[in-house]
């Protein structure tokens, strides 16, 4: 977050969100997933429900213009590529020839038992920096 807010440059200090979170309840049956709304400070935190998404099929689709360096909560370029998947249950986004990403997660392979992600991720998610 302090990453993103750096090189949108905004100003400010740094946000201690680990300090911000340990002071919030957070719910204790199932399983949730944090969003956190933020510019120059925090908008808003709520905890959402998350289910698994079952990926059988990705549909290939190229755009070599796209950019999504940053986790917006604008996904309009994004969700053009999602409406084309016809009848896939995902895209796996091509940029200038080279895997990135697909429209909700990062892309990991699985090479003689060794985990693989691609240098051209169109986000460094935290799992795949992890």
């Amino acid at each position: 977050m302090d990453d993103a807010r750096l090189s949108l440059s905004f100003k400010g200090s740094k946000i201690n969100l680990k300090e911000i979170l340990t002071k919030m309840v957070v719910p204790v049956d199932g399983l949730y997933k944090c969003r956190v709304v933020y510019d120059t400070q925090i908008q808003s935190i709520e905890y959402q429900p998350y289910t698994f998404k079952c990926i059988e099929s990705l549909k290939l689709i190229e755009d070599d213009l796209i950019d999504y360096s940053f986790k917006y909560c604008e996904r309009g370029s994004i969700n053009k590529l999602f409406n084309q998947k016809e009848y896939c249950d995902d895209v796996l986004i091509i940029k200038k020839g080279l895997v990135t990403d697909t429209s909700y997660a990062n892309i990991v392979f699985k090479l003689n038992n060794e985990w693989i992600t691609p240098n051209t991720p169109l986000l460094k998610g935290t799992m795949r920096q992890y």
